[in-house]
């Protein structure tokens, strides 16, 4: 392909990443799985100048050892954005001690080394690529191979993302499901028709899509705690309500830090912040995956359960209360103690929200004022 009909698109792929990188090393959050996605925007970007090094044989006296680290890096990078995306989705999916999940991590692992292993060894088999005599660029016959090996990391990942797809919202779900194809059909086009980074510049559209996406979640998403906002889960709240009308119907949990002012008081706002997140990592460690874990207030968590019968959501109450004595056992500074108000919703006792809201709302600070006179007691 001529280069000036190269330069311009390969041009917008790079800059696309760029920008992108750029805002999301400010503007998300420090998580681990957004500094997952920030680190597979770079290898994309460097993907792409490589590539475009890769392709300045054409000019006499361009030094050939840049063309040839161009053309490894790049072959280098596709896997690397693989395993990245494999890392992404299994950190979100979050089921590491599961038999399914360590036979696919082995395989992972396996084709990971499969694929540097042929890499390693190209500039000996030029099984990858070469260059002839005249330097210009020659595939081998397993140019496919590392290619390949990113392909089956998004085919796993994809399986993953199916099995929590409920979970994940319509617009979060319909992104992560969306991000392998661009790069999947820019493999297929560049098999065929070689000239352009068709792979890489799929890439680059998926994870614009994608930042999109992580931009929203961040809006939804409480910085300490990373549970979601109150704003959005009100929102959600509503339309449970509405389904609930003519289907099945679902639990709330209104919860309060006991005691919370005396942790601030005396061990600092930074420990009292440790313990509002070790408060969400409770809450979701006792909740099923499709349900919803929310700060609504500074000390006051809500959670709203997939769940239909009082003794379901009473046990779910239990495996709290378990979880905190367990807490409190480790050997932290400080104890944790909740005030719990729960119901089940019934449309015909509670009409909206609001309603409901308030019935756990007047339940929880019962137990509040019962753990108080306790307290008071003891003294």
């Amino acid at each position: 392909m001529d280069i000036l009909a190269f330069l311009p698109t390969s041009g917008y792929a790079v800059t696309l990443p760029a920008f992108l990188l750029f805002y999301s090393h400010r503007h998300l959050q420090k998580n681990t799985m957004n500094k997952l996605f920030i680190s597979m925007v770079a290898v994309c970007a460097l993907a792409i100048i490589g590539d475009g090094i890769s392709r300045c044989y054409i000019f006499e006296g361009f030094p050939a050892l840049l063309v040839i680290a161009g053309t490894y890096f790049n072959y280098i990078a596709i896997p690397a954005i693989g395993i990245m995306w494999y890392w992404y989705v299994r950190r979100l999916v979050d089921d590491k001690d599961k038999p399914v999940a360590l036979i696919t991590d082995k395989i992972i692992i396996v084709l990971m080394i499969l694929a540097f292993a042929v890499l390693l060894l190209n500039p000996f088999t030029h099984m990858v690529f070469s260059f002839d005599d005249s330097g210009l660029y020659q595939r081998g016959p397993l140019y496919f191979f590392p290619a390949g090996a990113a392909f089956w990391c998004i085919i796993l990942s994809e399986g993953y993302l199916l099995s929590i797809i409920k979970s994940l919202g319509h617009s979060t779900g319909a992104a992560m499901l969306f991000f392998p194809v661009p790069p999947v059909i820019g493999a297929f086009i560049a098999a065929v028709l070689y000239g352009l980074p068709w792979m890489l510049l799929g890439m680059s559209l998926s994870m614009l899509v994608l930042f999109s996406t992580l931009q929203t979640t961040s809006l939804d998403t409480d910085h300490l705690t990373s549970a979601l906002s109150r704003k959005r889960v009100e929102e959600v709240l509503d339309e449970h309500i509405a389904r609930a009308q003519a289907g099945p119907t679902f639990a709330g949990i209104i919860l309060d830090i006991n005691d919370f002012k005396s942790i601030n008081d005396n061990y600092g706002h930074i420990v009292g912040d440790d313990a509002l997140s070790q408060t969400a990592d409770i809450l979701r460690s006792c909740t099923r995956l499709g349900d919803i874990v929310a700060r609504i207030g500074g000390d006051e968590f809500f959670v709203l359960l997939e769940i239909q019968e009082t003794s379901h959501l009473e046990h779910v109450v239990e495996r709290i209360h378990n979880a905190v004595d367990r807490f409190n056992n480790f050997g932290n500074p400080y104890e944790l103690s909740f005030s719990m108000g729960y119901d089940i919703y019934r449309p015909e006792l509670h009409k909206d929200r609001e309603s409901f809201v308030a019935k756990l709302d007047e339940l929880m600070y019962r137990e509040k004022q019962a753990h108080h006179e306790l307290a008071v007691g003891a003294l």
